[in-house]
């Protein structure tokens, strides 16, 4: 580079560059080779060298040269330069330029830009947002009092001194953002104007910063404003974090969401509201009306109301329970939690969410639950739940029962050792249930009014599934009763024993071998020695072999039939004719149920058999009566009764011997003055006869006739009464059935007559005569049958097989009074006594006339609708075909009526859910018309006119 001479020494410079001295702006001559041919004195004190010693020019302005070369033309647009001064400060020019006059030169203008600092600093202030002035070597120049609040620092400590790059937090964005500042000043256009970064201001603290920056045109300046969204931010992640956490949330309850828009109806239905009922995401368009169809018809009515009120602004919010129809028609339960969230100017709810929860399970659970709550509290074994402490916390009724108490509240919160006598036994039971988890004893408890009771306890620790401890859980049955049995049963073994050796029957106890085990004191005096003596002894040496094989087989007996008690009488020969004894063996079984010892109990029923046999003889007579006979004494109660009677109660002698005659039967007069007539009988005749209602337990009434006389002792007291009873029911109810059956086939509106074997008639009913045309039966009883008939040969012909067969029946023409004709259904019967011997032959018949006309005109209509163009179908009330015509199958292209009867009318159309709606009107009004698309067998389809009706 050349060096440019002070004015005083240029040589051969023109004159007219002399006046350029007096200028104020800079003024640099540059020759052709690039050196420095004049410069005035403002220039130099512009590069800081007043007195133009420096010769250094073009060091002092860098990249002059470069921009002289890249001059397109005669001139230099003016661009912004720094020009360094001697000291190595710099300072800003605007340099602009254009060749001398004879175009072998240079002549550039150097001046002070326009002082424009308090502008930018007016504007940056009041941007509203963090603004800084960056030069072009990144140090900033101009703050404002946002970037102040931004980065902690005072202005004084920014401007001149920071760069932006000192407040980017990382270096990955540091080395970003210069890139970008770099590529800023190289291609304007290519480095964006907008991004974010990562702020760090004095203390350490982050901010989240989107900037926006800009050259200022003819500058290497860019200004640059910082957005501090760090809180939009963290609220954004708040956001979307609770989002994250209520789909989750959603997710993990397995909850569906609902939006509802109320002016337009439209839903949102999350895919968990469709899986929740088995239908996939988006099955269907969720509306009001789609959804009150899938509710319950119980439930539907609360439903409808409850979103009315959230419609019309009378509730804000609402929670219900109701089942909804899923996609395997199964009723699900559903938990609707909804809320009004937007409201229009005039307060009208505009929107409603909410969340839709499947609670199924929870439905079965609780019912589950209601089941065994119930069954606790109706188990009849006192049942308590107590905490881990012992404290009551349930109490059932049995157990409150138990202790004496009307409400649980008088228990909850009491220890589980508090009703209890013996404290410290409670205590260690309870120890025992704290170690090994369950625990069982006996303790006596006291009830409220001061009672005891005994009571076996049984008490467990609940744990949940991992095992820890929830709750005690303790049974208690009151076993007072049992315990006090058993000691009545010891007192009664006593008291037994003290009776047993007083009794005058001979008790005796046996094993199985026959060795006696026990006897009282009437077995010895039996016997003739001491009961003591006769232990150990066995049956076969006391008494003689007949009497012992006897026994024996009653042994074996007992021993294969326990719990039945066996009864014999034997005789022990004596002198004198002996001693009948009437003995009862009752079998005693052990634990396992074995049999090994017999209870027996002999009586001397000598006196009994020699009445009993008096009273054989007296029963032979009587038991070859077929009357019933009934003795009783004075005061109603059955002494004797003979085999007719036997049968005609249904209960044996044995049995009713003793029982009161009102349990047998109860006597009901025909007439009320029959009870006064009797008594009035007895005490005149001592007879009286007549039919009364005889009534048995079973509630069977039957009709009898009865004969009562009275039983008088030798003294002529009455003792008694002997009733002779003849069953005359069948005779009543014979007698009663033919009134009714004259009665029925007169009234019977069947045309009904009879005729002799000789064919002639000797009845007919009233309809027999109207349908013939007859007034009075005597006009034609006696007349052959023939008289009804028109065709004397379809007579012939009936009659032929009639009596061949005994019956016949089928379609005749028969003849009224007046010689008019009618068709007739008829029925030809014989008609017989019991011993299959025919009486007369029977008839019966209809006039079909009207079913004739009702069968022609029903033949008609079938024709009709055979033959018509218009497709026919009749389908059941389920919905499937029975009937279709011809010109259906033709217009549905089918072949035969196989192909399509059976199958549901719905499949005949194209959609198939249109149809099942048209149906459900069909079947809900009776009525249906509409135009619908239906589908051809072979898939094509048409449009067809529906009407259907039920």
């Amino acid at each position: 580079m050349t060096s440019a001479e002070p004015p005083e020494r240029l040589c051969g410079t023109p004159p007219d560059y002399l006046i350029l001295d007096d200028l104020d702006e800079g003024i640099l001559v540059i020759g052709e080779d690039h050196g420095a041919v004049r410069a005035n004195p403002a220039f130099y004190r512009m590069i800081g060298d007043p007195m133009g010693k420096s010769g250094e020019i073009f060091r002092a302005i860098p990249g002059l040269v470069e921009r002289l070369h890249a001059a397109p033309g005669e001139r230099i647009p003016e661009f912004e330069c720094r020009v360094r001064a001697a000291d190595g400060r710099e300072r800003r020019c605007l340099c602009s330029g254009r060749r001398g006059p004879s175009g072998e030169c240079w002549v550039l203008r150097f001046r002070e830009p326009p002082d424009r600092t308090k502008d930018y600093e007016a504007i940056v202030e009041h941007t509203g947002t963090a603004t800084i002035l960056i030069e072009g070597d990144g140090i900033i120049s101009m703050a404002n009092t946002e970037f102040e609040r931004l980065s902690g620092y005072a202005r004084t400590g920014i401007v001149g001194i920071k760069r932006l790059t000192d407040f980017v937090a990382s270096g990955e964005e540091r080395e970003r953002i210069v890139g970008y500042h770099t590529l800023r000043r190289r291609v304007p256009g290519a480095a964006p104007k907008n991004y974010s970064f990562t702020f760090t201001d004095r203390s350490g603290n982050l901010h989240a910063i989107e900037a926006t920056i800009g050259l200022i045109p003819g500058t290497a300046r860019s200004v640059m404003s910082l957005l501090d969204v760090t809180g939009r931010r963290q609220a954004e992640q708040a956001l979307q974090e609770s989002e994250e956490r209520l789909n989750l949330a959603l997710s993990a309850a397995n909850d569906g969401l609902v939006d509802w828009d109320v002016r337009s109806g439209e839903i949102f239905y999350s895919s968990r509201s469709f899986t929740m009922l088995g239908y996939e995401p988006d099955a269907f368009a969720p509306t009001i009306p789609t959804i009150l169809a899938l509710v319950h018809p119980e439930d539907r009515g609360h439903v409808e109301a409850m979103l009315d009120e959230l419609v019309t602004g009378r509730r804000d919010r609402c929670e219900m329970e109701f089942r909804i129809r899923s996609a395997s028609e199964k009723w699900v339960y559903i938990l609707d939690r909804l809320r009004v969230v937007g409201y229009d100017e005039s307060g009208r709810p505009i929107r409603v969410v909410g969340t839709h929860t499947d609670i199924t399970e929870r439905k079965e659970a609780e019912r589950e639950l209601l089941i065994r709550k119930r069954a606790i509290e109706s188990s009849f074994a006192a049942i308590a739940v107590a905490d881990l402490d012992g404290r009551l916390t349930y109490a059932n009724r049995a157990l409150l029962a138990m202790g004496g108490f009307t409400d649980p509240c008088e228990v909850i919160g009491k220890h589980l050792s508090e009703p209890w006598t013996d404290p410290e036994k409670a205590e260690r039971i309870l120890r025992t249930l704290k170690e090994q988890g369950r625990c069982t004893g006996e303790l006596v408890g006291r009830r409220v009014d001061g009672e005891e009771f005994i009571a076996h306890v049984t008490a467990n620790i609940v744990t949940d599934d991992s095992g820890t401890p929830v709750c005690i859980m303790a049974t208690a049955v009151d076993i007072t009763r049992e315990r006090r049995m058993k000691e009545a049963l010891r007192e009664s073994e006593e008291s037994y024993r003290t009776l047993a050796e007083s009794a005058p029957d001979i008790i005796f106890l046996v094993d199985l071998e026959g060795n006696v085990l026990y006897v009282n004191g009437a077995g010895g005096r039996l016997l003739g020695t001491d009961p003591e003596s006769l232990r150990g002894e066995n049956i076969r040496d006391l008494f003689p072999s007949a009497v012992t094989e006897r026994w024996f087989a009653m042994l074996r007996t007992a021993a294969e039939a326990p719990g039945r008690v066996l009864t014999d009488e034997t005789l022990l020969p004596r002198n004198g004719g002996g001693t009948w004894l009437e003995t009862r063996l009752i079998p005693i079984a052990g634990r396992d149920g074995t049999v090994r010892h017999l209870l027996g109990i002999s009586r001397d029923a000598t006196a009994r058999r020699e009445a009993e046999e008096q009273l054989r003889f007296q029963a032979r007579v009587l038991s070859q009566v077929e009357d019933a006979v009934i003795a009783a004494d004075t005061e109603g109660r059955i002494t004797y009764m003979n085999p007719a009677a036997e049968r005609f109660h249904g209960v044996s002698s044995s049995e009713a011997l003793g029982r009161p005659c009102r349990e047998l039967f109860t006597c009901e007069w025909l007439s009320p003055s029959d009870e006064e007539e009797v008594r009035t009988s007895l005490s005149s005749s001592g007879t009286w006869r007549g039919v009364v209602l005889l009534r048995k337990p079973d509630g069977e009434a039957i009709f009898v006739d009865e004969t009562i006389s009275s039983l008088n002792d030798d003294e002529g007291r009455v003792t008694g009464t002997l009733c002779s009873l003849r069953d005359v029911t069948a005779r009543r109810r014979a007698e009663l059935e033919l009134r009714i059956k004259d009665m029925a086939i007169a009234s019977s509106l069947d045309a009904i007559s009879l005729t002799g074997l000789d064919g002639r008639i000797i009845y007919v009913n009233r309809a027999s005569l109207s349908i013939h045309g007859w007034e009075r039966e005597e006009e034609i009883v006696g007349q052959p049958a023939s008289v009804l008939w028109a065709d004397p040969e379809e007579v012939d012909r009936v009659m032929e097989v009639f009596r061949r067969d005994g019956a016949w029946s089928g379609e005749v023409t028969g003849r009224r009074r007046d010689g008019s004709t009618f068709p007739m259904q008829l029925a030809l019967s014989i008609v017989t006594d019991e011993s299959g011997r025919a009486l007369c032959a029977m008839g019966s018949g209809i006039d079909i006339t009207r079913r004739r006309e009702a069968e022609r005109e029903l033949r008609i209509r079938d024709m009709a609708i055979a033959t018509s163009s218009s497709a026919f179908t009749i389908a059941g009330l389920d919905g499937c075909l029975t009937y279709v015509n011809q010109a259906l199958l033709a217009m549905w292209g089918y072949a035969s009526p196989s192909e399509v009867i059976g199958r549901p009318v719905t499949g005949l159309w194209d959609d198939r859910e249109e149809a099942a709606a048209a149906l459900r009107t069909l079947l809900e009004t009776g009525r249906y018309t509409g135009e619908r698309v239906a589908r051809r067998q072979d898939g094509t389809t048409f449009h067809v006119m529906f009407s259907g009706t039920w």
